[in-house]
C-alpha cells in the first residue's frame, strides 16, 4: 500500500487514492526525492522555489544536475507549479515541466488561480525569471525551450486489444505519461504486445526489461491474473509503471524496481519481454529511450541473458530484422513477427543454443505500417 503526504503543505500520511492526480503527483515527487511538507526560498508575491536533489536533475538530464521546483501559495496551501532546468548538451534549452493538475480534490478552485500565477511568472523579463530561479542560469546562452510536462489524459491506441480493454477495464483506460518516459503509443510496443498476448501463459514467470510507462506489465497482469516483474533504469519510468498498475487495479500483481539492465535482477524467468531501443551506428543519439548507440546496451543485455533465463526460457525482443550483428554465439534467434516502420523490424524470439525453437507460422506474415509521428494530446 502506498502512503504519501495528505496535502502539499502538511506531512501526515494517507492511503493513495486510485485515479487521483494529486496522489500520483506526490508519488512522482517522491521519485525525485522531494520531501513534504514543501519548503524553500521565498520569491515574494506568494511564489517560492525549492532546489531539487541532484537525482532530479539527473533524471531530467539537466545541466550540472540542477533543477528547481516553483510553487505558489494559495489559501494557506503550497502548490507545485512547474519544474525548471537547463537541458544538457551543446545547445542548451530552458526546460520546464508543468505540475498543474486537471483537478484538485480538496478544493477545485485552485486550478484557475494557479494558471494565472503561472502566466504571471512567465510574463516576467527572461533575465529576471532566470535570476529568481537560479542566478547562475543568467550566464548561459539558451537556444530555446523544452516542454516536458506530465500528460494525464492519454489513452492506449491499441486497436487489437479493444475487446480486452472493454471487458477488463470497462473501456480504454486513461494512463498518464511522465516526463522522460517514452510514449507508449508506438508501433514497436504494439507488435511486441501482439506476440506477448498470443502466447504468454499465466503459469510462466515474466520479466519486462525497460518497462517505461508500464502498459505491458499492467495489461499482461490483468489478462492472465499473473505476477509480472518489471525493471527500468529510469526511476520516473518505475513510478509511471506503478501508477499504471494502480489505475488498472493490478498493483498487487505488478512488481517494479530500478535496475540498470540485470544489475538488480536476482531470479531467472521463463519469458523476458524487451521493447529495446533501436541499435544505430551513429555517435549522435539524442533520445536514449528510442535509440541505442552502436547497440551497446543491447549487447550488454544479450551477453548476460543466459544467466537470467530458465531452461527453455526465451526473450521476446523488438529490434532490427537482421539481428546478426548483435547476436552472441551462444544464442540463436527466430523471427516471430516482421513489420516495417521506415526500416525492417521484427519481434524476435531469442533462446540459448541447443534449445528447440517452436514454429509459429501464423505470426510470420509481414505487416507494413506507415511511418508517422504519434501525436500526443492533452487536456491540460
Amino acid at each position: 500500500m502506498i502512503e504519501m503526504a495528505s496535502t502539499f503543505s502538511c506531512s501526515s500520511k494517507f492511503v493513495m487514492k486510485r485515479g487521483s492526480q494529486e496522489s500520483e503527483l506526490r508519488f512522482f515527487f517522491e521519485t525525485l526525492g522531494v520531501k513534504f511538507p514543501l519548503a524553500g526560498r521565498s520569491l515574494e508575491n506568494g511564489y517560492f522555489a525549492i532546489d531539487l536533489p541532484e537525482q532530479a536533475g539527473i533524471i531530467f538530464n539537466a545541466y550540472e544536475n540542477r533543477s528547481v521546483l516553483l510553487c505558489f501559495e494559495s489559501n494557506g496551501i503550497k502548490y507545485p507549479i512547474s519544474i525548471f532546468f537547463i537541458t544538457n548538451g551543446d545547445k542548451k534549452n530552458f526546460g520546464h515541466s508543468t505540475m498543474l493538475l486537471d483537478i484538485y480534490e480538496d478544493d477545485p478552485s485552485p486550478r484557475h488561480h494557479l494558471q494565472e500565477a503561472t502566466r504571471t511568472f512567465f510574463a516576467q523579463d527572461p533575465d529576471v525569471l532566470l535570476k529568481l530561479l537560479c542566478p547562475e542560469w543568467t550566464t548561459i546562452e539558451l537556444s530555446g525551450s523544452s516542454d516536458q510536462r506530465i500528460f494525464w489524459q492519454l489513452q492506449p491506441s491499441l486497436d487489437f486489444l479493444t475487446d480486452f480493454m472493454t471487458e477488463t477495464f470497462a473501456g480504454v483506460p486513461t494512463l498518464p505519461l511522465f516526463p522522460s518516459v517514452y510514449h507508449y503509443n508506438n508501433p514497436y510496443l504494439k507488435h511486441l504486445l501482439m506476440v506477448a498476448f498470443e502466447e504468454i501463459k499465466s503459469e510462466e514467470s515474466v520479466l519486462i526489461m525497460g518497462c517505461g510507462a508500464g502498459i505491458e506489465a499492467a495489461f499482461l497482469a490483468a489478462k492472465n491474473k499473473m505476477i509480472i516483474n518489471a525493471v527500468d533504469i529510469n526511476p520516473i519510468a518505475v513510478a509511471n509503471t506503478k501508477v499504471s498498475a494502480w489505475r488498472t487495479h493490478t498493483e498487487e500483481l505488478v512488481n517494479v524496481w530500478v535496475s540498470d539492465a540485470f544489475s538488480n535482477v536476482k531470479e531467472k524467468y521463463d519469458v523476458i519481454l524487451f521493447n529495446a531501443p533501436l541499435a544505430i551506428g551513429t555517435q549522435d543519439v539524442n533520445d536514449e529511450n528510442r535509440f541505442d548507440r552502436e547497440g551497446k546496451f543491447l549487447q550488454k543485455i544479450l551477453t548476460s541473458l543466459p544467466d537470467y533465463l530458465k531452461i527453455n526460457g526465451r526473450v521476446l525482443l523488438m529490434s532490427h530484422r537482421d539481428f546478426s550483428p548483435y547476436l552472441p554465439g551462444n544464442l540463436e534467434c527466430h523471427i516471430r513477427l516482421p513489420f516495417t516502420v521506415g526500416v525492417d523490424l521484427a519481434i524476435l524470439e531469442i533462446r540459448a543454443k541447443s534449445q528447440n525453437l517452436p514454429s509459429h507460422p501464423s505470426l510470420n506474415q509481414p505487416i507494413t505500417l506507415e511511418t508517422t509521428s504519434n501525436s500526443i494530446t492533452s487536456h491540460q
